[in-house]
C-alpha cells in the first residue's frame, strides 16, 4: 500500500507543478471537478485505514491519551479536523456494533460499505441521521418500536430544579388537583428526570389542545403526523413528523386518540382538493399537509430544512408567470432556496422528474457538476435502497 501511495504522491506532484495559466477558464473547471472526485474518494480509504489502527492498538500504545491526539501529531492538523475524522469512524463503528446478532455476515458487510461510501459527501450528523434510518430498515423489530424502553429512557433536566405533585402513572386513582396525600408520595416510582418529562409533556400537550397557537405557514400549529394507512391499521412501523422526526405507530395511535380537534385519514386525494389552477396563488392547507407527506422538507438537494420550515414553491412555473396551484406543480422549499430560484445567470431552476414526478433542482452553469438534483435527506430510504 505504500509503494501504491507513492506512486500516486508522484504523480501528484507532476499536476501541481504543471501551469495553471496554460489551461483555459473551460478546462480549469474540469480540472477542479476532477481534483473534488478524488477529494471524496480519499475518506473511503481514510476511514477503512483508521478503522484498522483503531482495532489493532490503542492510543495509549502509541504515546497520546486519545485518537484526536494521535492524529494531530502525526498528521498536523487540527484537533475539530481530527475529531471530524473520528466522527465518522465512531458512526459507522457504533452502527455495526448494535446490529443484531441475527444479521447476517453478507448484510452486514454491504451495510458497512454502504455507509463508507456515503460517508465522503456527509457529515458526522448526516451520517448519523443515514445509520439510524438504515438501522431501522435492517433491524424492524428493534428496540424503537418498543415503548417501555422508551419509558424507561425517557427523561428532561431543566437547570438543578424539580417538579413536585406529578401524577404517578401507577396510580389507579392519580391526585389531578390538589395536594397528593402521603401515601400518593410515596408511591410514586419515576424518577425525578421522568417526573420532569412528564411536566413538560403535560405543558405541551395542553398548549398544542388550546388552539391558541395561532398559524403557521397557513396551517394551525400543531403536530402533523404522516404515516400509511397499512401502518395505522397493523399499529407497526414508523411515522414521519413535520419536524423531521419518527415516532413509533402506538405513540401516534395513542397521541390521535386524544388529538384536537380531528384524526382523518385520506385514502383518496379525491378527500381533499388538491387542484386549483388559476384560482388561487397559494397553497391551500390541504395542499400543504398533502406535501409533507410527499416531501417531508425542502426539496433542494443536501438541505435538511423539515417541512415545518418551509415554503410552498411553484415548481415547474412561477404562477405570475402562468403557473397552475396543482398539487403536481407544487413543492417545498426553506425561504433561503425559494429565493434563489430566479431567470437570472445565477439562478436556480426547478422542474419535475418525469418517472415520479419528484422535484430537480437544477444549478447555474457555473456551479453545475453533473451533481444530484433530487434532495434525498428527507428520504434516506430511498438513497439506502437505491443501488446508484
Amino acid at each position: 500500500m505504500l509503494k501504491m501511495l507513492a506512486a500516486v504522491l508522484t504523480a501528484w506532484d507532476q499536476v501541481a507543478a504543471y501551469p495553471a495559466n496554460a489551461v483555459t477558464a473551460p478546462e480549469l473547471l474540469s480540472v477542479l471537478e476532477r481534483v473534488e472526485r478524488l477529494r471524496r474518494m480519499l475518506p473511503a480509504v481514510e476511514h477503512t485505514v483508521l478503522t484498522q489502527l483503531q482495532s489493532h492498538t490503542t492510543p495509549t500504545t502509541m504515546g497520546a491519551k486519545s485518537w484526536r491526539a494521535v492524529l494531530t501529531n502525526r498528521l498536523a492538523i487540527s484537533g475539530a479536523d481530527a475529531t471530524r475524522r473520528i466522527n465518522h469512524v465512531a458512526v459507522i463503528r457504533s452502527f455495526m456494533d448494535h446490529l443484531p446478532a441475527s444479521v447476517d455476515a453478507a448484510t452486514r458487510e454491504h451495510a458497512e460499505a454502504q455507509l463508507g461510501r456515503l460517508a465522503g459527501g456527509l457529515s458526522p450528523e448526516g451520517l448519523r441521521t443515514l445509520a439510524h434510518q438504515l438501522m431501522a430498515m435492517i433491524n424492524q423489530d428493534g428496540s424503537l418500536d418498543d415503548e417501555r424502553d422508551q419509558a424507561r429512557e425517557r427523561g428532561i433536566v431543566i437547570g438543578p430544579q424539580q417538579v413536585d405533585g406529578m401524577c404517578n402513572p401507577h396510580d389507579e386513582s392519580p391526585c389531578v388537583d390538589g395536594i397528593p396525600t402521603r401515601e400518593q408520595i410515596e408511591n410514586d416510582s419515576r424518577t425525578p428526570v421522568q417526573r420532569t418529562h412528564d411536566a413538560l409533556k403535560t405543558l405541551c400537550m395542553a398548549m398544542l389542545s388550546s388552539g391558541q397557537l395561532g398559524q403557521h405557514n397557513g396551517l394551525p400549529v400543531t403536530i402533523v403526523v404522516t404515516t400509511t394507512l397499512e401502518q395505522l391499521t397493523s399499529a407497526a412501523g414508523l411515522a414521519h413528523t413535520g419536524g423531521g422526526t419518527y415516532l413509533p405507530m402506538p405513540t401516534v395511535i395513542r397521541m390521535a386518540s386524544h388529538a384536537n380537534p380531528y384524526l382523518t385519514v385520506f385514502e383518496s386525494p379525491r378527500e381533499i382538493r388538491l387542484y386549483h389552477g388559476r384560482t388561487r396563488r397559494t397553497a391551500s392547507p390541504g395542499q400543504r399537509l398533502a406535501l409533507y407527506a410527499i416531501d417531508k422538507g425542502c426539496t433542494k438537494p443536501n438541505c435538511t430544512t423539515p417541512a415545518y420550515q418551509t415554503q410552498v414553491h411553484h415548481a415547474t412555473r412561477d404562477f405570475a408567470r402562468g403557473g397552475n396551484t396543482d398539487i403536481h406543480d407544487l413543492t417545498l422549499a426553506c425561504g433561503c432556496d425559494n429565493r434563489m430560484v430566479n431567470d437570472g445567470l445565477n439562478g436556480w431552476k426547478t422542474r419535475k422528474r418525469r418517472r415520479d414526478n419528484k422535484t430537480e433542482w437544477i444549478p447555474p452553469p457555473h456551479l453545475d457538476r453533473g451533481q444530484m438534483r433530487v434532495n434525498y435527506l428527507h428520504h434516506p430510504e430511498e438513497l439506502l435502497c437505491s443501488d446508484e
